[in-house]
């Protein structure tokens, strides 16, 4: 629309007069709805007349005679156009309020933040510095989730113990989450924080981790400050999902969207002992350990951005996607030609999106996911400072959750509990539908008790499945699940699961009248027979 390009014009050209580290004071409209509101002035009898209107009659209202089009704009559309200039947003402050008489309430609404009821706003905005501005802190997490089904038996409970001693045979100075040795490392500390708060009864699979101490990785060119390398096991679904995670100081965009590829390309990591090993071989070495065949195995990825340079106070983080989308893009997925994407593509492949806080988002594309945490952010300063005040009064003490500063990717906010949760579901489904081709392609038995037997315990399989993905709770599969199971394209493989299911029941029901007939046919021989020999026992 024409109203939107003048408006984004004017900021542009603002920006560019600007040098790094400029200051531009700006005042315009205001209003606290999400989108701009429109409106048509005149003047009528001697009186000015004010009609709400839409963006296109807006537009049309412009060279009208004795009308005045009046645009008031949202905060967060000033924000975002400024943010894709450049400008990063250091205050703001709201004024013309229409039920204050004073300069006193002004001041206290704006210091709540409260900005309902304003009609106008000042912005203070600095251009971030050149250069500076992508030096980006991340976690990252090479994440994989695969199955270690025993075609055979299966992965009973009490195979747990057999599983512990593999990985203890392979890695002496393993660590596990129940032993003593746990409790000094933050990893099962934030995780044991984190499954409390979010999880108070119990995960919805239940499962045992394992740090694995002996990988403590860097990589040239990079700076490391940490690197975790640790399994998790869940016995009663066949599943095990591995994580390589790494912490990444001041890296820039294009560094970000390598370490993207990494976890394929084959580049080699130094380990404290010396070895150059890639993230695949790391994986291979600790999942052959396991002394099981691996299958379904799905490989995704996650990048918690902690800090960016340049938006270091930033107030949320909506102008700053708004701004860098296609950066963003291009460090999540690995796209190396994220500058040629057009940006409506861009937008479309970040339209997962979760964020129940200023400071966070999640924004997931297939297999593809990045965790915006900007924990030392003013934003999130005040948030604990709030929730500090709240559970005092309430609680006695502040949960330690809200504390939680973790260098492992997603382990914050329960972003890693929530994508094991959904590779489970994956991986499970992956591991039920190739299962399916097995029970055909060793042809089928001569006996039909045989094959009704085998296809009952399959029916059961699949039905056991489908009630551990369908009866999780809503306080289990929340907004971030569905998220991650829409990106994952889950549901389309639980309707092949029901589709299974139908078919199955329909073979079935052959197979049981083809035994029925069968039987029918036996009992009518068999009759035949005894008539047969009862009237030569007469005839005897």
């Amino acid at each position: 629309m024409y109203c939107s390009s003048m408006a984004d014009d004017l900021m542009a050209q603002m920006a560019e007069k600007l040098a790094p580290g400029g200051l531009l004071i700006l005042t315009t409209t205001c209003t606290s709805e999400d989108e701009d509101q429109y409106y048509r002035e005149k003047w009528q009898n001697g009186r000015r007349s004010e009609e709400s209107i839409d963006g296109n009659t807006f537009d049309e209202t412009f060279g009208m005679p004795d009308v005045l089009p009046v645009r008031i704009f949202s905060l967060n559309t000033v924000k975002a156009m400024a943010a894709h200039h450049g400008l990063v947003c250091r205050d703001v402050y709201a004024y013309h309020y229409k039920t204050h008489t004073s300069a006193a309430e002004d001041r206290d609404a704006n210091a709540r933040q409260d900005y309902t009821g304003a009609r106008d706003a000042m912005y203070l905005f600095v251009k971030a510095p050149e250069g500076p501005r992508t030096a980006i802190d991340g976690n990252i997490c090479y994440h994989f989730s695969f199955s270690i089904f025993d075609e055979a038996v299966g992965l009973r409970t009490d195979d747990e113990s057999e599983l512990r001693a593999a990985i203890r045979d392979a890695y002496p100075d393993a660590v596990f989450f129940d032993e003593t040795a746990a409790a000094s490392e933050a990893l099962f500390r934030d995780l044991a924080v984190g499954q409390s708060f979010l999880h108070g009864d119990g995960l919805p699979f239940g499962c045992f981790r394992v740090l694995l101490k002996n990988y403590r990785l860097t990589l040239q060119d990079y700076t490391v400050s940490d690197s975790t390398v640790f399994l998790t096991v869940f016995p009663e679904s066949d599943t095990v999902q591995m994580c390589i995670c790494l912490s990444i100081k001041d890296a820039c965009i294009d560094d970000y969207v390598y370490l993207r590829h990494v976890q394929g390309n084959g580049a080699k990591l130094k380990n404290a002992d010396g070895r150059m090993v890639s993230v695949r071989e790391i994986f291979d070495e600790a999942s052959s350990c396991l002394g099981r065949k691996i299958t379904d195995v799905e490989e995704t990825y996650l990048l918690e951005i902690k800090k960016w340079s340049g938006y270091k106070n930033a107030a949320s983080l909506d102008p700053i996607i708004a701004a860098e989308t296609k950066p963003i893009y291009g460090m999540m997925t690995g796209d190396e030609g994220w500058r040629y994407v057009p940006l409506a593509l861009a937008r479309q492949r970040m339209e997962n999106v979760w964020g129940s806080r200023d400071f966070i988002r999640f924004i997931s594309f297939g297999a593809n996911s990045v965790f915006f945490n900007f924990y030392d952010s003013p934003c999130a300063a005040a948030y604990r400072e709030n929730r500090r005040c709240f559970d005092a009064a309430h609680y006695g003490d502040m949960n330690p959750y809200f504390l939680m500063d973790s260098p492992v990717a997603g382990v914050n906010h329960g972003i890693l509990l929530s994508m094991e949760l959904v590779m489970v579901i994956k991986t499970t489904c992956n591991l039920i539908l190739r299962r399916q081709a097995s029970y055909y392609i060793g042809g089928q038995s001569n006996q039909m008790r045989t094959e009704i037997r085998k296809l009952k315990a399959y029916r059961g399989e699949l039905i056991t499945t489908l009630n551990k993905v369908e009866n999780l709770s809503i306080s289990e599969i929340g907004e971030l699940e569905k998220v991650m199971l829409t990106s994952q394209q889950i549901e389309p493989l639980i309707e092949k699961i029901k589709y299974l299911l139908e078919l199955l029941e329909s073979e079935l029901d052959l197979l049981y009248q083809t035994s029925t007939n069968r039987l029918i046919n036996l009992l009518t021989v068999a009759g035949l027979v005894l008539a047969g020999i009862q009237v030569l026992v007469e005839f005897a």
